[in-house]
């Protein structure tokens, strides 16, 4: 299955977020992820999920997530349950990774050191939230984790693909962190590509 996460209006100012702290370390040009819609009216940061499909033996490679310019890159992913998350930080100033999965703590890790890599499980579905205690509010990033493999995120250009699936109907969901939810449907035959677009 492949296709394009659309945004019905003009795509949004980019808004200047304000650095508080460590601005000599910090890239002085950050602007705020929570919408990106490119000029052809692609939205970025969309995660897709197929429900219903079986998933067989696949899974997923490590995630790998990373505080660069005091920002955390990617934005936003996708992973299924039990995939490793390698944790880095780029940045010579310290970050402190609090992962919320809803109001819980998932996981709290301090990374003080430049070239510092800490991994961690994803052991539970759902949304997990990352965010740093160390001074820099404005970073933020999600990881949707799934209990099957059949999940992508909508990349630059609003596109996404998503191989692998077995012939049939499946329901579609896709989760926007401010747009929230929608859904559809696909039939995937047993040979070649399904098509499935989207707007929001």
């Amino acid at each position: 299955v492949k296709g394009k996460i659309s945004y019905s209006k003009a795509a949004p100012k980019r808004t200047a977020l304000k650095i508080t702290r460590d601005k000599r370390a910090c890239n002085k040009k950050l602007y705020d992820q929570t919408l990106l819609v490119s000029k052809s009216k692609g939205l970025a940061n969309v995660v897709i999920s197929i429900e219903g499909a079986k998933a067989g033996k696949l899974k997923f490679k490590d995630l790998v997530v990373d505080q660069l310019d005091c920002l955390y890159v990617p934005h936003v992913s996708a992973a299924m349950v039990g995939t490793r998350v390698i944790i880095k930080n780029s940045d010579s100033v310290l970050h402190n990774v609090h992962a919320f999965l809803d109001d819980d703590t998932a996981f709290n890790l301090a990374m003080p050191i430049k070239g510092m890599e800490v991994n961690q499980e994803l052991e539970d579905e759902g949304v997990v939230k990352l965010k740093c205690d160390a001074g820099h509010a404005w970073m933020s990033a999600y990881i949707l984790v799934f209990e099957h493999p059949y999940v992508s995120v909508s990349s630059s250009d609003g596109s996404f693909a998503i191989s692998s699936l077995p012939a049939g109907t499946y329901k579609v969901v896709a989760w926007h962190e401010k747009l929230g939810r929608k859904t559809g449907k696909v039939t995937v035959a047993a040979r070649g590509e399904t098509i499935f677009n989207l707007t929001y």
